[in-house]
């Protein structure tokens, strides 16, 4: 038979094992950033460098006059959507997003075609395409990532 003694170690001891395994829980969680926050980052990112970069350096060709080979940049959907070449963004997929192969190309294939992209100016770029593309979206009718972009 087991003594009192033993019984009462036991439940204290299991309590604070439990304790202590519900605090690091707790703790763990507490380091996790809040997805609200990382979002917004993300946003604040786009609307200070990317929307400005985009318009700037490729809405004249690429913007609501003109639309040289079918691509928009001032329109999150036309942009993912791409235009005569396909696809622009690959959320998360800087090697596959076509916009990067282009800013980054020499010669015929470089956009824009007169003035290269500073170095600065395509790593904000690739950054934002590595965390997800975040276009924010006034309504709630569109997604802010290009990943849905298709249809």
């Amino acid at each position: 038979m087991v003594s009192r003694t033993a019984t009462i170690a036991t439940a204290v001891l299991s309590g604070v094992l439990a304790c202590s395994a519900g605090g690091s829980a707790v703790s763990a969680a507490d380091k996790k950033p809040d997805a609200r926050k990382v979002d917004a980052k993300k946003a604040e990112f786009f609307e200070s460098k990317i929307r400005p970069l985009l318009l700037a350096r490729c809405g004249t060709c690429h913007g609501a006059k003109k639309q040289e080979g079918e691509l928009r940049v001032d329109q999150r959907q036309r942009l993912f959507r791409g235009g005569e070449s396909g696809r622009a963004i690959e959320p998360g997929k800087p090697g596959a997003s076509l916009l990067l192969k282009r800013v980054t190309a020499r010669g015929d294939e470089q956009m824009p075609p007169k003035t290269r992209l500073k170095d600065s100016e395509i790593a904000a770029l690739r950054q934002w395409v590595v965390d997800g593309a975040v276009w924010p979206v006034a309504t709630g009718a569109e997604s802010s990532r290009g990943d849905d972009a298709d249809g």
